[in-house]
């Protein structure tokens, strides 16, 4: 029997060599071009689609953390509906995180304005 449930009668009468003869059944027809370059998408838009992907994972790993953050901080016992101290832990939670996020990026403009003055 094959490997994914498929056989046949010459995997049964023995070893095979893999040579030049099954290769054809190993080959997959290579496209002439590539799926973004059949979209059109030039060498600006491709690095404006990596830049947007990089942003949506950053927002994606914060999401991430904040998750965490407020649930180890927040829950003390989980069930599948939160209590209202627990959601207002939550909130806390995420509001400082997000003034705290605020205030450091705020900071970081300033220190770059300045080195742009000088």
């Amino acid at each position: 029997m094959g490997w994914f449930g498929g056989g046949s009668s010459e995997e049964s009468s023995g070893p095979r060599d893999f040579s030049s003869t099954d290769e054809s059944s190993f080959s997959a027809p290579i496209p002439q071009q590539s799926s973004v370059q059949s979209a059109g998408m030039g060498a600006s838009s491709l690095q404006s689609f990596a830049a947007e992907m990089q942003q949506k994972a950053l927002v994606q790993g914060v999401v991430s953390k904040l998750t965490q953050i407020a649930f180890d901080k927040c829950i003390t016992k989980p069930d599948s509906v939160l209590s209202g101290s627990e959601i207002k832990c939550m909130h806390a939670v995420t509001g400082k995180y997000m003034d705290g996020s605020e205030f450091v990026l705020g900071r970081f403009q300033k220190q770059q304005q300045n080195q742009n003055i000088l």
